[in-house]
């Protein structure tokens, strides 16, 4: 079987996510030692609990209390508008989520590698026209 093809939608970088009111979005300040404070949850399709916060945290000796895996981020904004955790998401998506949700967003106080959003498909099945127009789409909707 031959690879899939790739086309990236768009590039994004990680906000602090937490709901309206939480004392992560109030703090005046917030350091990386802060981040430790908080009870997270964390999208890994593994569960595995380690993310691209902890790997941006390890360096500097520092580890946050992850309480809870999700394996996907479209769970995620519900899970955090109603409970005490925080979630570090997309920027794009968190936005989006938070006109939706009672969220609040806040930027990392440290840097943390972004991510690539890709579609992909099978080589064979780029002449179908229904994908090719729901590919379309996608491209358009970024």
């Amino acid at each position: 079987m031959s690879a899939p093809w790739t086309e990236q939608l768009f590039e994004d970088d990680f906000v602090i996510v937490a709901h309206q009111g939480h004392p992560i979005l109030a703090a005046e300040t917030l350091a990386p030692r802060d981040m430790t404070g908080f009870e997270w949850a964390l999208v890994s399709s593994s569960g595995d609990p380690v993310g691209q916060v902890d790997d941006a945290l390890r360096p500097l000796g520092l580890m946050r209390r992850v309480l809870l895996t999700v394996p996907n981020f479209l769970h995620a904004p519900q899970i955090v508008a109603e409970t005490g955790l925080v979630i570090a998401l997309g920027r794009r998506f968190s936005k989006m989520a938070a006109a939706h949700w009672p969220l609040g967003l806040r930027e990392l106080p440290l840097p943390v590698a972004g991510f690539t959003a890709n579609m992909m498909w099978l080589a064979q099945r780029d002449g179908d026209p229904v994908l090719g127009w729901i590919r379309s789409l996608l491209r358009s909707s970024v």
